[in-house]
């Protein structure tokens, strides 16, 4: 295919970009820690999330499409209702940059790796992190995990 739409006019650099699983808006996390939620269609911006204090790194939805999460260079990430696109909080549990997110299939954890070389998973329920892997020798900079949950890969 070709380029159906672009997108000009961001005040920073886009550095993550997601769509919500009804597709009916974009996510773009930028260089300056503030999360667009965009219309696909016009490219208009609807909400400015802010946050982070540092650059976006990782953004991503959950299944069920009513929770954002961010990562960031800040070594934090920043859970979103999106529904009601406002902040909910702010966690920490890396050392260092938290520099992918992604949700398990079943919508009930999440995966965050650093450049702290760990990879950690979080329940979503009370978003206390719940196992920290360790074993990466260099910055963990993209995590997912298999459709059944059992293996996780880095």
């Amino acid at each position: 295919g070709s380029c159906k739409q672009t997108f000009t006019g961001f005040s920073s650099v886009i550095m993550s970009v997601v769509f919500s699983g009804d597709g009916k808006v974009i996510i773009a996390g930028l260089n300056s820690g503030d999360i667009q939620v965009l219309d696909p269609e016009t490219g208009d911006c609807k909400h400015t999330l802010l946050g982070h204090s540092n650059t976006i790194t990782s953004i991503a939805y959950s299944p069920d499409s009513k929770c954002i999460v961010s990562g960031s260079l800040d070594g934090t990430i920043c859970v979103r209702d999106a529904e009601e696109a406002t902040n909910n909080q702010q966690q920490s549990g890396h050392t260092n940059w938290v520099l992918s997110v992604g949700f398990f299939s079943d919508g009930q954890r999440l995966l965050t790796g650093s450049q702290d070389c760990s990879i950690q998973v979080w329940n979503i329920e009370n978003w206390k992190c719940q196992h920290t892997l360790t074993g990466h020798s260099g910055w963990v900079l993209s995590v997912d995990c298999s459709a059944n949950g059992n293996h996780i890969v880095s």
